[in-house]
């Protein structure tokens, strides 16, 4: 993904557990060839209740994005956050 103001390639920041709506996720990104860092949040352990996880998905829903594109947690459709 390029920004278009000064071409600079950004990397998504994916907070992410094997679920559901994470694999929808991973599957889009794989198929648009988009680039993205991949960081594991363990919800067995409770990591989406963490302070760091919940400055950026305040409702602690994932997947979820650190990225300044839109907080993917905003919206049910993961999918349109990127487009």
């Amino acid at each position: 993904m390029t920004n278009q103001a000064d071409g600079v390639r950004k990397v998504i920041e994916l907070y992410y557990w094997p679920a559901p709506n994470g694999h929808k996720i991973t599957m889009f990104l794989e198929k648009t060839e988009l680039d993205c860092t991949i960081h594991p949040v363990n919800i067995s352990a409770g990591d989406q209740f963490k302070p760091e996880f919940l400055a950026f998905s305040p409702d602690n829903r994932m997947p979820a994005s650190s990225t300044a594109i839109r907080p993917m947690a905003a919206n049910p459709s993961p999918s349109s956050n990127l487009a």
